[in-house]
């Protein structure tokens, strides 16, 4: 006679490694073992455990980064900071013991140039995608935003610009047109 045994899977895949966060994108090094997803948790406590109430999302075994562009578990836009765990998850439900905390405060939204909280000589115009685009400039002309914080890692500054002539710069300046040029 044949005598048949189930074995049963009791391992759970390894912790996911080296969790860390850039610019609001978790990202994690790959498992050991069998992964057949990763759970990834978030809080506003930073001391908490994985559990039903803060289960975020699953992705697949494949990915080993995630970025947050959700809202909060009440459906508000996500500000301030919250904190995330990242666990492994085998065939059988085996779950890996979750990463360490990994903190994230949101990158504030774009400012645009529409914006601005001062002006002299521009107007706005009606975009053809729509909202507001920074129009009508001439040479002198300016825009200034109050309490603006560049925050830290900013390598850039992204402009769309169109003129019906040749030549022109953008200049940026702190606090005042004619304040110490930054770029």
């Amino acid at each position: 006679s044949l005598v048949g045994e189930t074995l049963t899977d009791t391992t759970a895949p390894g912790t996911p490694g080296s969790p860390s966060e850039i610019d609001g994108n978790l990202t994690w090094n790959a498992s050991s073992g069998d992964v057949l997803w990763y759970k990834i948790y978030r809080s506003r406590n930073a001391s908490f455990t994985p559990s039903a109430a803060n289960y975020l999302c699953y992705v697949t075994k494949e990915t080993t980064s995630f970025t947050d562009a959700a809202n909060d578990f009440d459906v508000n836009s996500l500000d301030g900071t919250y904190y995330y765990l990242i666990t492994a998850v085998d065939r059988s439900g085996n779950e890996s013991v979750p990463t360490a905390i990994i903190e994230v405060e949101p990158p504030p939204p774009p400012v645009e140039a529409e914006d601005f909280d001062s002006m002299s000589g521009i107007q706005t115009a009606a975009c053809t995608e729509g909202g507001l685009c920074v129009g009508y400039i001439e040479n002198g002309d300016w825009i200034g935003f109050n309490n603006f914080f560049f925050g830290t890692g900013i390598t850039g500054l992204y402009a769309r610009v169109a003129s019906d002539t040749p030549g022109g710069n953008i200049q940026l300046r702190l606090g005042s047109p004619t304040g110490t040029l930054i770029a």
